[in-house]
């Protein structure tokens, strides 16, 4: 997944400004396995977490889109792995870097030029040759990204382990699958350096999973 999944919701968001309203109360973006008489309690979870400013701001709306649509449900599938596929490891990646060098075409479509962060999608620029890919030089972190990018999942596929010591960024790094969410995943961060850290996305992906708390069996 990428470090700013919701900027996808950004066409949308200008399009139709009126959505913004969804956040004086966020009873939309609560799960829809949760009971009626829960869902008020729960919106304002989720209201106090992604849209407690005074103004409701576009930041908001692509916030809390970005656990909605993605960082929740990946949560719930990397629980579902841990548990009911304890014999195939899982890796999770973060890809988190930024660059106008080399987009996607479908981003420029979307978003124009300018547009700072790490959309829905956009690593696939870095996997995928398409229509507006230039010759780079060898020495650009874009042409670095790529050799991570193609390294990690050819590795993977071929393996089913995706470290490789001859991708750059990982010589001396030990990326190692998915064990428990407590406190926080292990993820390969991918930016400007590779870097396994904490996943970032996990205190607040914690408070979704909270609005489970009288249905946890439907969780995952």
């Amino acid at each position: 997944h990428t470090s700013a999944e919701g900027l996808v919701m950004l066409p949308f968001i200008k399009a139709m400004p009126i959505c913004l309203n969804e956040l004086e109360t966020c009873r939309s973006f609560v799960p829809y396995e949760v009971d009626d008489v829960d869902i008020e309690e729960n919106a304002a979870k989720l209201k106090k977490m992604h849209a407690d400013s005074a103004e409701l701001t576009a930041d908001e709306y692509m916030d809390i889109n970005a656990y909605w649509l993605f960082h929740f449900p990946l949560h719930r599938v990397l629980l579902s792995r841990l548990t009911n596929a304890t014999s195939a490891p899982t890796y999770l990646y973060r890809f988190d870097y930024d660059s106008e060098i080399l987009p996607y075409p479908y981003r420029i479509w979307r978003f124009g030029r300018g547009v700072k962060g790490v959309s829905h999608g956009d690593e696939l620029a870095y996997l995928f040759s398409h229509a507006m890919t230039n010759a780079l030089s060898k020495e650009s972190p874009e042409y670095r990204t790529i050799q991570r990018m193609i390294g990690i999942w050819t590795q993977f596929a071929a393996t089913g382990n995706p470290n490789d010591k001859h991708v750059p960024g990982m010589e001396s790094l030990s990326w190692e699958p998915i064990r428990t969410p407590e406190p926080a995943y292990k993820c390969l961060n991918i930016g400007e350096e590779l870097k396994v850290i904490n996943w970032p996305e996990m205190e607040k992906v914690k408070v979704w999973a909270s609005t489970f708390d009288r249905k946890k069996n439907l969780l995952f």
